[in-house]
């Protein structure tokens, strides 16, 4: 029996995902002081940090490359940060799963699964097939077990701090229009779109074992 630790595939996850990590794992960390009584750093070590990268991320989406250094070298930093939390965490749980889930991390199995946690999906691709209809299309997770797939549609404007969390997907001050795909194909078409409109999609796969985190937003203006 393998003894369970705190997952480390955030190293891996795009920048939205990488923030609601650190969210979490923030959350879990500094709200339970009775767990973790002692952690490596304090609450405004980490959320300077937290800040900071943050900051890089939103001005690498305004002003493009000329910030990638900074976004690199923040994220890096960011990263850091959260392994020296998950291997504090490793060694206050000894194995026990409540507790990494707790402080904001999933755990790593403990028996040997055929299936085995999904990391956020990459790539997609969206596709104006018919007048008002756009076609999502999801490359297939191999390697994984039995997969379902998922998509969400945000109508006019990005989802405000969309997250999933130990599952559950968490829609925060949401103000637009919004429309689930359910359906588990890695083909998804929505139809009757408004024309002009600009249309925003997620995406995220689940199997036996993890929900995966949501992926970067994507979008596309539906025309007649």
């Amino acid at each position: 029996m393998l003894q369970a630790k705190c997952k480390r595939d955030y190293h891996k996850f795009s920048d939205p995902a990488l923030e609601t990590r650190v969210n979490q794992v923030e959350n879990g960390i500094y709200t339970n002081p009775l767990i973790f009584s002692s952690p490596p750093i304090t609450q405004a070590e980490y959320t300077n940090i937290q800040e900071g990268y943050i900051t890089a991320v939103s001005e690498y989406n305004t002003y493009g490359i000329v910030k990638k250094t900074a976004l690199t070298t923040s994220r890096g930093k960011m990263i850091s940060t959260v392994d020296l939390i998950a291997s504090y965490v490793d060694e206050r749980a000894q194995g026990d799963e409540s507790i990494i889930i707790l402080a904001g991390f999933e755990p790593t199995s403990t028996t040997m699964h055929s299936s085995q946690p999904l990391s956020v999906i990459e790539n997609f691709t969206l596709t104006r097939t018919n007048p008002l209809e756009i076609t999502v299309l999801i490359p297939p997770i191999t390697g994984y077990g039995s997969i379902s797939y998922f998509c969400i549609c945000s109508e006019g404007a990005p989802i405000e701090n969309l997250s999933i969390a130990n599952g559950q997907i968490v829609l925060d001050n949401v103000t637009t229009k919004i429309r689930f795909d359910y359906t588990k194909s890695k083909k998804k078409v929505f139809q009757g779109l408004s024309s002009t409109v600009t249309y925003y999609f997620y995406v995220f796969a689940s199997n036996a074992v993890s929900v995966s985190p949501i992926s970067v937003v994507k979008s596309i203006v539906a025309v007649v």
